[in-house]
């Protein structure tokens, strides 16, 4: 057990440090070469959006798994199916974040941050919460099934990988900004 810590230490750790370095490349120097800064400012602005509405809709099902796991922790019985109570719980509030968005649009959009560019780009929050909001989900639960390094890997590097390999092809032109905002989300 402690030899496997110590391993999932050590990868975690170059995980993130390759992922600092990516994400350096990529938002610190590549973003300003290829993008305006209104585009840049919808980019954050997106993110943003997004990590406060997955948060808010998922009940702190991240902190109730961290918390009650140990005491559901059991492969015969498929921990009780604790991984079923939360894909129901994430669901509801996946339908909960859809509504929440939808009613408050117009509110988001003209009267907090008034952005016209939001307007056109809004429909992306949908898929990014949703996909936000699983991600953190699979990403708490395989932190209680003590696989830290593969949540660390998929975060930290596969992402900025990806996320570079996109970048370039939206610099060579293959796509517009719409198409790399949907491969990004």
């Amino acid at each position: 057990m402690k030899n496997n810590i110590v391993n999932q230490s050590i990868k975690n750790t170059v995980f993130q440090y390759i992922g600092i370095a990516l994400g350096f490349v990529t938002s610190g120097v590549l973003f300003p070469l290829l993008f305006s800064t209104e585009q840049i400012g919808l980019i954050g602005l997106l993110f943003g959006l997004t990590y406060i509405f997955s948060e808010l809709c998922s009940f702190g099902m991240h902190n109730i798994m961290t918390k009650l796991f140990p005491f559901y922790r059991n492969y015969e019985s498929q921990h009780h199916g604790f991984f079923f109570f939360l894909i129901i719980i994430s669901s509801i509030g996946v339908l909960l974040a859809a509504f929440l968005l939808f009613i408050f649009k117009d509110v988001l959009i003209h009267i907090i941050f008034k952005n016209s560019i939001l307007q056109e780009y809004y429909f992306l929050l949908y898929p990014l919460v949703l996909s936000t909001l699983l991600f953190n989900m699979f990403d708490n639960y395989l932190k209680v099934h003590y696989n830290i390094s593969s949540a660390s890997f998929l975060k930290d590097l596969l992402y900025r990988i990806i996320l570079l390999f996109l970048l370039g092809l939206f610099y060579f032109k293959v796509f517009d900004f719409l198409a790399l905002l949907h491969f990004i989300f």
